[in-house]
This record gives C-alpha cells, sequence and structure tokens, in this order.
C-alpha cells in the first residue's frame, strides 16, 4: 500500500498581532503568556532553536537563556515594556542541542486577547563576520543541530521529513526529497520510503520509481546536476501531470558500500541553477541523511529486539508456570494416603513429563544464550537417523498420543552431527508443528539424501507464514503473528534450530503457503 505523501507542516494559523510578526519574519518569534512561559514558537524559532513547538510550550523562559545576569535583564525588559514601546537586549541563547549563540532578543508588548510578550530572537553574527559569512555559518550550524536532533531517532518517516525540509532551506530550492530505495528483482531499485518539502504532493498515487532522471545518481553512485532537464535524455520518471521543473541536484545515500537513497532538489523551469556551493551543501547533506537513517535503523532493531525480549520473559514466565502449578499439585496428590499404586503411577508419570518439559525450556534458553554470545559449542559424530528418529518420535507420542506423527523417507541415514543438539533441534521443529497445527492433522518427518547431504523434513498442515515473514522467522526472539494470536511462546525454537545447523556444517529453510501449512528442512552433511 503506498503510503499518503507527507506535504509541508503548517502550524495552526495565528492572528492579530502576533500573527503579523510569526509569519512576516525570518526570525525566531516567542509568544509569552503572564509567568513569562512559552505559548506558542513560530518555524523560525523552531530551526533556530531546534525545539518543535510543542516540545517548548509551557516551557520558562529560563530554558533559554543560561546566563542568570542576561536572564534577569531579560525578565526586566519584559516587565518594563508596555504598548507604546519595544525593548531589546543582547543575550547568550541555549538551543535544544546546547549550542550557544548570541543573538539580539527584541520583546514586544501584546493587547486584546493576545495580552502577554512577544520575544523576537535574531542571531547576531560574529564580530569581523560579513554577510555571507555570517549566511554560511548559519547554514553549518542548522546542519549540526538537525543532526545532534537525529540521533536516536528511530522514526524513519521523521527521519525523513527533517532532512527534505533542511535541504529546502539550505538549497533554496522549489522542491526537494529524500527517497529510500532496496534493490529490485531486475537489476534496478525501488523505492521503499518518500518524503517530500513541496507546495503540492509530489507523486500523489504512488512511491516515485527510480528510473529516468531519478535514477541516474543511484546507477552512477555520484552527484548529478543538470541546469534545465526539459532538454536531458533522461527526465523520464517524472509523470506527465507532474509539476514541471528545470534545474535539477541528486545525491546518493551510500551506506556501507550498498546504495541506500537519494537526496534530490529541484526549480521551477526558469529558476535559478545550482552552483558549485549547492552541490557542497547537498553532499554534506546526503552524507548527515546517509547516517541519520543508518541509526534510525539500527536504533528500531534494537527497540524490536527490546520488544522481543520482554516478550520472551514474559513468554518464559508463562511456560514455567504451567509445568511449576502442576507439579505441586501433583506432588501433594501422590502425598495422600489411600492413593492406589495405579493412580500413583499415573501421578508419577506426570510429574516425570512436567520435569522433560521444564528440561527441555532450560535446554533452550541455555541454547540461545550460548547462540548469542558465540560460545556454542557441538561435538560432531556419525549419527544413526533411523535410531534417533525412533525415538524421537516415541518421546512426542507420549507427550501427545492424540497426534498422528508420520515418518516418511529413505532408512538407513547417518550424518555427520551432535546427536545431543539433533535431538534437541529436531524436537523444536516437531513440537512447533503441533503447537501451531489443528489436534486432528498429521506432522510428517520426511528424510532423503543427496550429493553428501542428508536432509529432514518437518512439516504440519497449519495456519501457514505469510511470504514478508518467512525471511524473519529464523531470527531469535521473532514470532509470526499467527503465531503470537495462536500461543504463546518464546520465539526461540527455529532461531535455536538455524544455530545448531549452521554450528554442524548444516543449513535450515522454510517453505509455506497460507492456509496450507509449513515444511522446515534441515539439511546436514552424510556420514
Amino acid at each position: 500500500m503506498t503510503p499518503e505523501p507527507r506535504t509541508l507542516r503548517s502550524p495552526p494559523v495565528v492572528r492579530g498581532q502576533l500573527g503579523e510578526l510569526f509569519y512576516q519574519t525570518g526570525d525566531c518569534v516567542l509568544a509569552l503568556d503572564a509567568e513569562r512561559r512559552v505559548r506558542r514558537l513560530n518555524p523560525a524559532g523552531e530551526r533556530l532553536l531546534g525545539y518543535d513547538e510543542e516540545r517548548l510550550l509551557g516551557q520558562p523562559i529560563a530554558t533559554l537563556f543560561p546566563n542568570p545576569d542576561e536572564l534577569k535583564q531579560a525578565l526586566r525588559l519584559l516587565a518594563e515594556t508596555d504598548g507604546t514601546n519595544a525593548e531589546s537586549c543582547i543575550a547568550t541563547v541555549r538551543t535544544r542541542a546546547g549550542r550557544l549563540l548570541r543573538a539580539r532578543c527584541r520583546i514586544f508588548s501584546l493587547d486584546g486577547e493576545e495580552a502577554g510578550h512577544a520575544m523576537l530572537i535574531k542571531e547576531e553574527p560574529p564580530a569581523g563576520i560579513d554577510a555571507r559569512g555570517a549566511a554560511l555559518i548559519r547554514q553549518l550550524n542548522q546542519l549540526a543541530e538537525t543532526w545532534i536532533s537525529l540521533v536516536g531517532e528511530s522514526d524513519l518517516d521523521l527521519v525523513g521529513q527533517s532532512l527534505a525540509d533542511l535541504a529546502k532551506e539550505l538549497l533554496a530550492a522549489d522542491f526537494t526529497g529524500l527517497a529510500l530505495v532496496r534493490p529490485d528483482h531486475n537489476g534496478g531499485f525501488e523505492t521503499v520510503r518518500f518524503n517530500f518539502n513541496a507546495s503540492r504532493p509530489f507523486f500523489p498515487e504512488r512511491l516515485p520509481r527510480p528510473v529516468g532522471v531519478l535514477g541516474l545518481a543511484l546507477e552512477s553512485r555520484a552527484l548529478v546536476r543538470i541546469d534545465d532537464i526539459r532538454t536531458h535524455r533522461g527526465q523520464m520518471g517524472l509523470p506527465s501531470k507532474q509539476t514541471k521543473i528545470g534545474p535539477f541536484l541528486a545525491v546518493p545515500l551510500l551506506g556501507k558500500g550498498a546504495v541506500m537513497g537519494e537526496l534530490l532538489a529541484a526549480n521551477r523551469p526558469g529558476g535559478p541553477a545550482f552552483t558549485v556551493l549547492d552541490e557542497a551543501i547537498a553532499v554534506q547533506l546526503g552524507t548527515i541523511a546517509t547516517a541519520a537513517v543508518e541509526t534510525a535503523r539500527l536504533k528500531a532493531e534494537a527497540d524490536e529486539l527490546t520488544r522481543r525480549r520482554k516478550e520472551m520473559v514474559a513468554a518464559v514466565a508463562h511456560d514455567l508456570r504451567t509445568p511449576i502449578t502442576t507439579v505441586v499439585g501433583y506432588s501433594e496428590l501422590a502425598g495422600e494416603a489411600g492413593l492406589s499404586d495405579e493412580a500413583r503411577e499415573r501421578v508419577m508419570v506426570r510429574l516425570r513429563e512436567q520435569r522433560s518439559q521444564v528440561g527441555r525450556l532450560l535446554d533452550d534458553l541455555t541454547t540461545a544464550s550460548s547462540l548469542e554470545t558465540g560460545r556454542l559449542s557441538v561435538e560432531p559424530a556419525d549419527v544413526a537417523l533411523d535410531a534417533l528418529l525412533g525415538e524421537l518420535c516415541d518421546s512426542v507420542r507420549v507427550r501427545h498420543p492424540d497426534r498422528d506423527l508420520k515418518l516418511r523417507g529413505k532408512r538407513h541415514l547417518d550424518v555427520r552431527a551432535d546427536r545431543v543438539r539433533l535431538r534437541q533441534m529436531l524436537t523444536n521443529l516437531v513440537d512447533n508443528a503441533v503447537k501451531y497445527s489443528a489436534p486432528e492433522t498429521p506432522v510428517t518427518i520426511a528424510t532423503s539424501a543427496g550429493e553428501g547431504e542428508v536432509q529432514i523434513a518437518v512439516s504440519d498442515q497449519g495456519a501457514g507464514i505469510q511470504p514478508e515473514e518467512l525471511d524473519q522467522v529464523f531470527e531469535l526472539f521473532y514470532r509470526t503473528r499467527t503465531a503470537t494470536r495462536r500461543a504463546s511462546g518464546m520465539g526461540l525454537g527455529l532461531a535455536i534450530v538455524r544455530g545448531l545447523a549452521e554450528a554442524m556444517g548444516g543449513s535450515v529453510g522454510a517453505d509455506s503457503k497460507v492456509g496450507e501449512g509449513t515444511t522446515i528442512t534441515v539439511s546436514l552433511p552424510a556420514a
């Protein structure tokens, strides 16, 4: 599904006397209430101070003035300023990122329904710096502020929009965009995310295809600058009904040798061509964008891992509680006087079953920990598969006497594996198949051999796995949406299967059809 394109963010309209200040100046404007707390911040102020308006609302102005003497002076001016005059002072202002800047602060009194004050903050250029140098310093500061604000941010949409907004301002472009891509099946790229800053939506019905002019920077892995795209052979890629553009600039995002996306900028036909300075700014923006996107993805992965760990802890508590409760109950029953020998034996069988269940759970937790830390050890030897599968089937039938367990395929196969680990791995596969399929359906274990390998496939007739989840089912703590709904679990089983298979020189794969079932196949070296 194509996400709804994002347009330039527009804050609630501010009218009246404050509105004139809010929208008619490119400088920071704060609206303060009678308690000297922030009640509004204009877009220029957000850019200068690094705060979203919502984050600063209700904060005292002391948040912005680190120097106590200068804060007192500002508060004194606020108290003395009335509707007939505007006072100003020079003060040090602290941005959200901690940068200190010298600024002229002009204070205006607001009357009527807007009662309170407005403070206009304009950064002062350092002594000896001309206007061009001051503008360059502001641009560098904006780059630094944006990067600092995005560190640790996991929302890729927020990252993309922030960078598209900053690019529009620094490049003074009519249109800017940030596209994230991935390789497609034809050796090209497909767009997976697109943020833009423009007066109207770009590509309102779909994500842009990175072909033609939109694919030049991706294919060449180099900056592309075109003075007038209308005369360029690569102008394809833009919809025929799209806003016409002339000058065009694109910078690829290259992360760890791979193409991640591109930063785009364009002007209307007849607009100014991009310059060498614009190229340098765009390259720096591209570097920041690459780092920000990679950081956001890593942060999102870390957040997801944390979430899975929490779910796993809850699942461990659940899976331990059930057998422990059973053990306590049967232990009390076994101690009752007058219990027949036959009944006592049934109690002991149940106790042994619960002990085995807890043992398997602890084995899985220990194995998962060893896999994560890289300390898993295996002792490969020649293993007769028939005997091991016979033991496995006997164990499964004891625990699941009503399930139809079928054993098919080639007989008398030997594999090179750690026998204990192989038993653990196959137990996990069969338990998964039993757990996530209906009781009346069979679970099948099939064996085959070829090209120096032995294959063991465990199949069920359960709900199946969605295609987009197949690549993730072997990740630690991952549980499919269907599995999460059907039963509790820790997300360890298939991760352990893959880790053990690879540790023994083998591999594992999954094949599934939604509504028909899943087959997990383990391949191990033949003995």
